[in-house]
């Protein structure tokens, strides 16, 4: 085996030291996101970035009129007027984001894309890993999913 299994950087050809826990092994700034790290580091790592992103703007006020929330106004206020009473709606989307950061079950890449992946005849690597992160199994059926259906709603009502 070659790369990272073999400690060394796919980027520099050098040595890497496997043992850091800021996840940047490498002395050019090469950073991974493998299972020879200790997973209690990145998962500490990612509550961290979670707890940052919890207090941005942008995410503070998910149910209120807010300067920050925007939707296709006049034409959905009725519907998020709607999504603003649902006390209902609100319990169960905190149930589904708590499932979604407590059942930690695979490490996913976020941004793959064919501009991610580095194939070779000896080795394949997934490059970018900055945005990798523990998530339910069904992270990417449900992300497919969930933009083909707004895909068909834009083609069906724009």
């Amino acid at each position: 085996m070659s790369g990272q299994q073999d400690g060394i950087c796919p980027i520099c050809m050098e040595e890497m030291d496997l043992t850091d826990p800021e996840l940047q092994p490498c002395i050019c700034g090469y950073k991974v996101a493998h299972p020879l790290y200790d997973r209690n580091s990145i998962v500490a790592r990612l509550d961290a970035v979670a707890e940052i992103a919890d207090s941005m703007r942008s995410c503070r006020d998910p149910y209120k009129v807010s300067q920050y929330n925007r939707w296709n106004s006049p034409y959905l206020d009725h519907d998020a007027e709607i999504v603003r009473e649902d006390d209902i709606l609100k319990l169960e989307v905190a149930g589904l984001k708590s499932m979604f950061r407590e059942r930690s079950q695979a490490l996913i890449h976020r941004d793959l894309h064919t501009l991610s992946i580095m194939v070779t005849t000896e080795s394949n690597q997934v490059i970018d890993p900055e945005f990798a992160f523990y998530v339910p199994m069904g992270f990417y059926i449900g992300a497919f999913v969930g933009n083909l259906i707004l895909a068909f709603l834009f083609t069906r009502w724009s």
